[in-house]
C-alpha cells in the first residue's frame, strides 16, 4: 500500500480548505495517485462542481483523530463525492453526512489501539477458524480502497492460502434517528477463484458457508460499536444500479442480494433496502433430526468461538 508523502502529514487542527489546498498543491500525497499532477488537477476541477459539500467532507476527514492512518488506508477518501456511494438513493449531502458519522462512531466505540490495527496496510484479523480437518480460515476487517464506493470498511473471509472467499462492505451512519450499520456490498471471491474452494470451506466449517460466517462476525461488530439496526442494499438499490453504471458495471454484481438477505430472516423496507436481524436465528436441537445433531452442535460451537474471538479482538 502506498505511503503518505513526507512533505506534510495530516494536521489534526487542519481545516477543510487547508486540507484541500495541501492535496491540490501536492504537499500531502496520501497514496500513489496523488503524486500525479493530472489527478490532483482533476480533483480540483471536480471540487468546483460541488465546492461547499466537498469542503464539508474534507472538514470531516481532517477531524478524524486517526486521520493519517485513514488516509493511508483510503487514499481516495477525499474523492468520495465524485462517484455514487453506498446505495442508489444517496445524494452528495447524504454521503458527506454518512462519512462524518462513520468515523465519529468508530472513534467513539473502539479503542484507538484497535482503530490503528484496522487502518493498517494488512487486514486486522478478528478470529481464526480451525476446520474439522484442520484447515485454517480467518476473518479480517479492513478499509479496502477498491471497494470504497460500497462503504468504509469490509469484513473479509480468507482461506489458509490467503485467498478471499467472501467480503461484506459497510458504513456506520444514522438512519431515521437510529445508529445503523449499512451494508453497501456483499460479494464472493473473484471469478478466477475455483468454486471448489468455497465448497471446501463450507465442508470444513460444518456446513456453514463463508457469507454466513461473515454475517455472524457482522452481528458481533454491530454490538461492539453500539448500532441499533443493520440495513443493506438489495438488487435494485446497489450503487451499480445508478444510471452512471447502467451498462458498464451492472454486470459486476455477482450476488443475488435479495435472496441471501431473505434466507437469513431479513425484511424489506419501503426504500428497497433490507433490515437484517441483529442476531441470526438458530434451530433448536429438538428441531433437528437426531442423526444431524452432533454436526449442528459443532456448528454452533464454531459460531460461539468466532464471536468470543472477535469480541476480544475489538476490545484490546
Amino acid at each position: 500500500m502506498s505511503q503518505i508523502s513526507v512533505e506534510r502529514t495530516a494536521d489534526p487542527s487542519m481545516t477543510g480548505f487547508q486540507l484541500f489546498n495541501s492535496l491540490v498543491k501536492g504537499d500531502l500525497k496520501p497514496g500513489r495517485l496523488w503524486h500525479a499532477k493530472n489527478y490532483r488537477a482533476k480533483f480540483a476541477l471536480r471540487t468546483l462542481l460541488a465546492p461547499l459539500t466537498t469542503i464539508k467532507l474534507l472538514e470531516n476527514i481532517a477531524a478524524i483523530p486517526t486521520c493519517q492512518d485513514v488516509l493511508l488506508a483510503q487514499p481516495r477518501l477525499p474523492c468520495k463525492l465524485h462517484h455514487p456511494y453506498l446505495n442508489v438513493h444517496f445524494k452528495r449531502q447524504d454521503t458527506v453526512k454518512a462519512i462524518g458519522e462513520h468515523y465519529q462512531m468508530m472513534d467513539d466505540a473502539l479503542p484507538h489501539s484497535v482503530l490503528r490495527k484496522i487502518y493498517n496496510a494488512k487486514p486486522y484479523y478478528l478470529c481464526e477458524i480451525i476446520g474439522k480437518n484442520g484447515q485454517l480460515f480467518r476473518i479480517g476487517i479492513s478499509p479496502i480502497d477498491s471497494l470504497n464506493k460500497e462503504g468504509e470498511l469490509s469484513l473479509l473471509f480468507y482461506n489458509d492460502e490467503g485467498t478471499m472467499l467472501s467480503e461484506c462492505t459497510f458504513t456506520l451512519l444514522t438512519y431515521l434517528d437510529k445508529k445503523t450499520l449499512f451494508v453497501g456490498g456483499l460479494q464472493g471471491p473473484k471469478r478466477s477463484v475455483p468454486h471448489e474452494l468455497i465448497q471446501t470451506a463450507t465442508k470444513e466449517c460444518h456446513g456453514l458457508f463463508p457469507k454466513r460466517l461473515l454475517m455472524q462476525a457482522l452481528c458481533l461488530f454491530v454490538k461492539s460499536v453500539g448500532c441499533e439496526q443493520i440495513l443493506a442494499v438489495g438488487n435494485d438499490t446497489h450503487i451499480y444500479k445508478n444510471w452512471r453504471y447502467n451498462k458498464k458495471k451492472s454486470s459486476r454484481m455477482m450476488s443475488d442480494y435479495d435472496s441471501f438477505w431473505l434466507s437469513i430472516g431479513a425484511e424489506t423496507t419501503q426504500e428497497g433496502y433490507f433490515r437484517l436481524p441483529l442476531t441470526i436465528a438458530r434451530k433448536s436441537l429438538e428441531e433437528i433430526a437426531s442423526k444431524k445433531r452432533a454436526e449442528y452442535r459443532r456448528r454452533y460451537q464454531l459460531l460461539d468461538d468466532l464471536e468470543l474471538a472477535a469480541h476480544a479482538a475489538l476490545s484490546r
